[in-house]
């Protein structure tokens, strides 16, 4: 599936519940031995960094830092649809969040938002992100927190790269222990001349390989 996606809902099919590391009973009963009972997480748990013109924390106004390091715990495709017609007006809406790019994260199918947009003569256009779940490595208040990195569709095919690179170089298996270092990369322009940063990851250190 491309980045971008013109919504073909005859090339929809369902697929099976997306598991994360939070569908694993382990956490929430590690919660109830404090007494906390009843809880439910996924990435929508923690803030969100995205990068614009510079890196954003949701409900954190101050974050400013121009890099940081992170260590990866998991990764997670996000779909986001939108109306480009409103998108290339700097005037969107309310936009839906999808893991499978056939129901929203309520549960509720994307059909009727591609129906609701197309009706009212709008261009739905479905997303494809990829949510990094990470620690943050800061010298500041946010230092060992976590967060999702929300790396936008022109970054995905980069970021993908980087992690093919770590399995080749027989990395992979030490992800939990490894920093890597997330800053803002080359600046690009789009179609509609607007201007735009790619995410830029490497790895800081690197475990040694065993021989």
């Amino acid at each position: 599936m491309s980045n971008t996606t013109a919504i073909s809902k005859e090339n929809q099919s369902t697929t099976a519940p997306v598991t994360t590391i939070f569908s694993n009973s382990e956490i929430k009963n590690q919660l109830a031995t404090y007494g906390l009972e009843g809880l439910d997480f996924d990435h929508a748990s923690f803030p969100t960094i995205s990068l614009r013109t510079s890196f954003e924390m949701s409900g954190e106004p101050d974050f400013d830092l121009k890099s940081f390091d992170v260590t990866v715990i998991q990764s997670l495709k996000k779909y986001i649809l939108v109306d480009t017609a409103e998108e290339s007006k700097k005037a969107m809406t309310e936009v839906k969040y999808s893991r499978d790019g056939i129901n929203t994260v309520d549960g509720e199918p994307l059909d009727n938002y591609i129906d609701f947009i197309t009706e009212k003569g709008g261009k739905p256009v479905l997303k494809r992100y990829l949510d990094l779940l990470v620690q943050l490595h800061t010298n500041d208040k946010h230092n060992q927190k976590l967060a999702v990195l929300s790396i936008s569709p022109t970054s995905v095919s980069r970021v993908s790269g980087m992690f093919y690179q770590l399995q080749l170089q027989g990395q992979l298996e030490h992800l939990a222990n490894m920093k890597i270092t997330v800053k803002r990369g080359e600046q690009r322009v789009s179609k509609s001349n607007a201007t735009y940063y790619l995410w830029a990851m490497e790895p800081k250190e690197q475990a040694p390989v065993a021989a």
